[in-house]
């Protein structure tokens, strides 16, 4: 929070969440103008957190802030489908250029969306369970 000292003028607008039940978190997230993840790279939960974070979050219409690591790299394209930061700096950076720029957000948002449903989807999911099972399946025989 220190880091977002620059921030006060947006102050009124920060909603910090804490753990909710799953079924309330779609409409907390379609009226966020943002969804930031300050996730810190150095715990083993990090990318998945993140990642589903963000496939919420897109779906609902909400471009996401969050810190690189991992997997976060190679699934969050960085200025296309969110807002991926190398440091605090970074972060706090990219915070601000949403407030700048809402519109940013709104494309961002948007691609977000649209790369959620068409490379994670259920049809996306669906052939790499087919693989697994295909895969699984020549264990078994060999």
């Amino acid at each position: 929070v220190g880091h977002l000292r620059g921030l006060d003028r947006i102050g009124r607008r920060v909603r910090h969440e804490t753990l909710h039940d799953w079924h309330s978190l779609p409409a907390r997230l379609a009226g966020a103008d943002a969804v930031l993840a300050p996730f810190t790279a150095v715990l083993p939960t990090h990318d998945s957190a993140t990642i589903t974070t963000w496939l919420s979050a897109s779906l609902a219409g909400s471009p996401l802030v969050t810190v690189a690591a991992g997997d976060v790299r190679g699934t969050i394209r960085h200025g296309t489908t969110g807002l991926v930061a190398e440091d605090i700096a970074a972060w706090g950076a990219h915070i601000e250029s949403l407030v700048d720029d809402p519109g940013l957000g709104r494309r961002i948002a948007g691609a977000a969306r649209r790369d959620v449903l068409l490379h994670h989807g259920p049809h996306a999911l669906a052939f790499a369970l087919l693989d697994a099972l295909v895969i699984a399946a020549s264990w078994t025989r060999a």
